[in-house]
């Protein structure tokens, strides 16, 4: 992936555009695993990509849970939830193999434009945030 660099950054540490919300939900999750379980954590925020030569910005929407067990199927309740409360519609699961993820696939509405992926995170993705417990996350685009 292209990265986006920041002309003028005002930190040393940001010195890139996001371009998903994976990261910085995962390491609040590395920041939070000593709490109780289970953790649930969203994010909407702005994010960057590259298409056609133009950056472009989209919004997402990033939820995880991290408990002792994989809490996949509970996601995909909040994400049923989500599209008919939010969206008006009616949330669609096609499995899909991503890299990141041991079981993943892809989210769409019938009707909205609103899409993602829903999985479980690696186990060596989580080694590298130093977690332990399944998380399963949500990045839907809007």
């Amino acid at each position: 992936r292209t990265t986006i660099k920041v002309l003028n950054p005002g930190t040393k540490e940001v010195t890139e555009v996001r371009q998903d919300c994976l990261n910085s939900l995962l390491k609040s999750d590395e920041e939070n695993k000593m709490k109780k379980l289970p953790i649930k954590l969203f994010e909407i925020d702005h994010v960057a990509y590259i298409k056609e030569n133009q950056i472009k910005e989209k919004i997402q929407i990033g939820l995880t849970i991290m408990d002792d067990i994989s809490k996949i199927n509970e996601m995909w309740g909040d994400i049923i939830l989500l599209y008919a409360v939010c969206f008006n519609d009616t949330a669609r699961f096609e499995e899909k193999i991503f890299n990141n993820f041991i079981r993943s696939g892809k989210v769409n509405g019938k009707q909205s434009k609103v899409f993602g992926v829903i999985g479980e995170i690696h186990p060596e993705i989580l080694e590298r945030y130093n977690i332990n417990k399944p998380i399963v996350v949500c990045i839907l685009e809007i």
